[in-house]
């Protein structure tokens, strides 16, 4: 799936109208962090070149020397199925691909997003795993996080292509009976509140989002 980003709308649209359902023919492995080297070491081009075994070392020593001042490359093969690699100054990463060819990304990405302080440890875990199996199976997630009270706060993630650099998020607090929970694809139980790293555009400070490559 590629989607044009239209601010903030695309967002509420998926607070709107959670995904129900994913994809069940594949069961989607999702690591806790990035399969990365550090860009300096001396194996950099060993590990790029068996993501993208058609990268000659030439063209990976020019993607370092761009990303020298603080820049990413991202470079996808022509075939969407396989892995791609993405280059920064410090690290370089190789991100796996889904069946739907939504990239695989790791329970880190979430770090610095929307966070629930009084949810456990394991719920934290499952919550972010489901949340990374559905963008890769549609590039779009959403959950739904209850607290003591009744009230629920909504969430979603949405890439805005298919080689996403960047991954947008949304939070809305929803009043006890305000909601259908059978909607959403997954639903948490929170004791108190939510935090959210607000990195917002201008005008616009609903949406929310987080550079995925620059560091």
């Amino acid at each position: 799936m590629s989607l044009t980003r239209l601010p903030g709308l695309l967002l509420v649209s998926a607070l709107l109208t959670p995904v129900l359902a994913w994809s069940d023919t594949e069961e989607v492995k999702i690591p806790e962090k990035f399969d990365a080297v550090p860009t300096s070491d001396a194996g950099a081009y060993a590990f790029a070149s068996k993501c993208m075994p058609t990268l000659t070392e030439e063209i990976f020593k020019g993607f370092v020397k761009e990303v020298a001042n603080n820049k990413s490359v991202l470079n996808r093969p022509p075939n969407s199925n396989n892995p791609f690699l993405v280059v920064n100054s410090t690290r370089t990463i190789c991100v796996a691909v889904s069946k739907t060819r939504q990239p695989v990304m790791p329970t880190e990405i979430f770090d610095d997003t929307i966070s629930f302080p009084g949810m456990t440890a394991g719920d934290v875990i499952a919550l972010r795993v489901s949340l990374a199996q559905q963008l890769a199976q549609t590039g779009a997630a959403s959950a739904l996080v209850k607290n003591e009270k009744g009230n629920a706060f909504a969430i979603s993630y949405l890439f805005a292509s298919d080689t996403p650099n960047r991954i947008y998020y949304h939070m809305a607090f929803l009043k006890a009976g305000m909601f259908d929970e059978s909607r959403f694809p997954v639903v948490m139980q929170n004791t108190g509140g939510v935090s959210v790293h607000a990195q917002a555009f201008a005008g616009q400070p609903t949406e929310s989002y987080k550079d995925l490559f620059l560091k």
